[in-house]
């Protein structure tokens, strides 16, 4: 019924009701602009407070929970090792009550645990032949995944912004960041660069180069050695060279997703 729904968003503090007039709240106003349903929002919220040991499994977990993530990775019983050790890895970390193994909701948590270490795997720069042999999970099927949980960790940042909740709209940042790109927490400061992705960054960090700073003790030559590419080594060294030192906006998920 239309009346209680409208009790619930009143009761979320998504809207203000005056008598016959409704207002929406500004986080009620952003969940409209970025298409969430209010339910998964309400649960975004909840979860953004019960984060207690910061990291990005609890974020990447938490949207894994949302209904926009549907059709999630399907558990088999040939996973059951996989999951009850993630299970037990993260159990500090999962932000939601875990249902009793006789419960109807058991079968979709367990989807929810795989699909957050598809996640994990992916931003530990696993390929996708490991993922499609590990997760049963076509490129296709990661790309849309990736995209969706994009989204939802943006979502996450906008709610954590408009709630003053700065800790965990860092980490929302952090965890989208690495999950778009697909990379260790140590190549963050590497892929802000433009041209350069999760392979090209693990190029350079493997030959020492840790970050921007490190780049711009060296040569262009020595850069294009590294990267195999005189082009890109050009472009990188113009970047570093300007004094802007303005990195790509973040870009979207490439067409490949090894591309770099």
């Amino acid at each position: 019924k239309i009346e209680d729904m409208l009790d619930l968003l009143e009761k979320y503090k998504f809207i203000i009701v005056k008598g016959e007039d409704l207002k929406p709240t500004k986080v009620g106003k952003r969940i409209s602009e970025l298409y969430l349903d209010p339910m998964d929002a309400w649960k975004m919220i909840l979860g953004l407070n019960k984060v207690v040991k910061k990291d990005e499994f609890s974020m990447v977990h938490l949207v894994s929970n949302s209904s926009k993530m549907y059709p999630l990775i399907p558990s088999r019983k040939s996973d059951g090792d996989l999951i009850d050790d993630a299970i037990v890895t993260y159990k500090e970390k999962i932000i939601i009550d875990i249902p009793k193994e006789w419960d109807y909701e058991y079968s979709r948590f367990l989807d929810t645990i795989k699909t957050s270490l598809l996640f994990m795997d992916w931003m530990s720069e696993h390929s996708e032949e490991y993922l499609l042999e590990k997760f049963n999970v076509r490129p296709g099927e990661i790309r849309s995944k990736l995209m969706t949980a994009d989204w939802l960790l943006y979502a996450c940042s906008e709610l954590a912004r408009l709630l003053d909740m700065e800790e965990m709209r860092s980490l929302s940042n952090k965890t989208r960041f690495r999950v778009k790109h697909g990379i260790k927490e140590e190549l963050l400061a590497l892929v802000k660069l433009r041209g350069i992705g999760r392979y090209r960054a693990r190029l350079l960090w493997n030959a020492g180069w840790k970050k921007p700073s490190d780049i711009k003790k060296s040569s262009p030559q020595k850069l294009a050695m590294i990267l195999h590419s005189a082009k890109i080594a050009d472009n990188i060294w113009n970047q570093l060279s300007n004094e802007k030192k303005e990195a790509h906006p973040d870009r979207e998920l490439d067409r490949d997703l090894d591309e770099f």
